[in-house]
């Protein structure tokens, strides 16, 4: 029996953007998700479709099993909220020679931080101009392609 623990999903994800990143000879890699506010747009969309049973579960370790009944759990809009959360803390803490000669905008919640490798040292900035408060992601990529469009060489 294979158990998938969230410390492996949770790197799991950069590394396959890292590698197609580095492949693509791409500088800037942008993770945008959406945001699920207690009341919103979506709200009621979301209430319907998890009437036929949700799970609530705290991510409490890395090396916690992920939840068997994963269409339950990615039910609630605050278990994905989570998972942002943990995919931002374990990004937040790779060592810096991963983030090397690229730099990753990453939003949590309505804020979004750069991280990237300054002479081996990680730097991780808050990035005023990527907050967005809006629910749907495709605000946020559009604000995203934006900011690229103006700082990056596209």
């Amino acid at each position: 029996m294979c158990s998938i623990y969230f410390r492996r999903t949770g790197s799991n994800p950069f590394e396959t953007t890292h590698i197609i990143a580095t492949e693509l000879n791409c500088t800037r890699v942008d993770f945008v998700t959406y945001s699920y506010p207690d009341i919103g747009i979506k709200h009621g969309e979301r209430s319907r479709r998890s009437a036929v049973g949700v799970q609530l579960l705290k991510i409490a370790r890395e090396n916690q099993p992920i939840h068997k009944q994963w269409k339950k759990f990615s039910a609630l809009g605050v278990n994905k909220e989570a998972i942002i959360t943990f995919l931002h803390q374990i990004w937040t803490s790779l060592p810096a020679e991963l983030y090397k000669n690229i730099i990753f905008f990453i939003t949590h919640q309505k804020k979004c931080c750069s991280i990237n490798n300054d002479a081996g040292n990680l730097n991780i900035c808050d990035i005023t101009d990527l907050h967005c408060d809006h629910e749907e992601a495709d605000s946020g990529m559009l604000l995203h392609a934006s900011h690229a469009s103006k700082h990056t060489r596209v």
